[in-house]
């Protein structure tokens, strides 16, 4: 069943706070993109959601199947680069 969301995107120091009204039949990729259109220092390939403790890793997942509510927040993660996570 498609029906409309309000996410609440922000990172776990709450600096930044993003308002994303979206469908709950679009992909996690798509929120992704969604998200970058909003602030382009978030490109998709640099950054995780977490919901619920939960990392939502797949791009290809439908939002209805996450268990997202109207309302609910997600906090992104930025990924290391690879050149990064080699001198860790």
């Amino acid at each position: 069943m498609n029906s409309q969301l309000q996410l609440h995107i922000t990172n776990m120091t709450t600096n930044i706070r993003l308002v994303i009204n979206c469908n709950n039949d679009i992909t996690v990729g798509d929120l992704k993109r969604l998200i970058y259109n909003k602030n382009k220092d978030l490109h998709p390939c640099l950054f995780r959601l977490i919901h619920k403790s939960v990392e939502l890793n797949d791009d290809e997942l439908f939002l209805n199947d996450v268990d997202l509510s109207n309302g609910d927040n997600l906090y992104f993660v930025m990924k290391l680069s690879p050149e990064r996570e080699f001198l860790l």
